[in-house]
């Protein structure tokens, strides 16, 4: 039995599959941690249920690959609002979209905007539009 990857194993993993995201690498490590903190809180507070994580290193690295597929360049000062905003649309698909209480993922999506710097106001806007229409076509 392998026991959880370290934060240092999934930094370099990080760095080794998607060198583009080198810069942000922390900041993505960090996140997904305290992401993965918050999914342990929902399951409960039980020792048998925090030391579980809830999303595992394929979570991190489909993460990843959608940051990188969005093509943009992290060598510079910082990162742009919309650049912020973008990362922050991927981890909540990759993140929130698990729990099956609008509260709790209200909350995920909240955490997650205060990391990357997103107005918590984007978060709450974007999970009501964020939901494809469903129409029922009758054949």
């Amino acid at each position: 039995m392998i026991g959880p990857s370290s934060d240092k194993d999934l930094l370099s993993i990080v760095k080794t599959r998607h060198p583009d995201l080198e810069p942000i690498a922390g900041k993505l490590i960090e996140t997904f941690e305290r992401v993965n903190q918050l999914a342990g809180f929902q399951f409960g507070s039980s020792a048998s249920f925090s030391s579980l994580s809830r999303f595992s290193l394929r979570d991190l690295l489909k993460w990843c690959k959608r940051i990188s597929g969005l093509g943009f360049s992290f060598g510079g000062d910082g990162l742009s609002t919309y650049v912020c905003n973008s990362i922050y649309q991927e981890a909540v698909d990759v993140f929130a979209a698990f729990s099956t209480s609008a509260e709790n993922r209200l909350g995920i999506m909240k955490d997650i905007a205060k990391m990357w710097m997103v107005l918590i106001s984007a978060a709450e806007t974007l999970y009501a539009v964020n939901k494809p229409d469903i129409q029922d076509l009758q054949l």
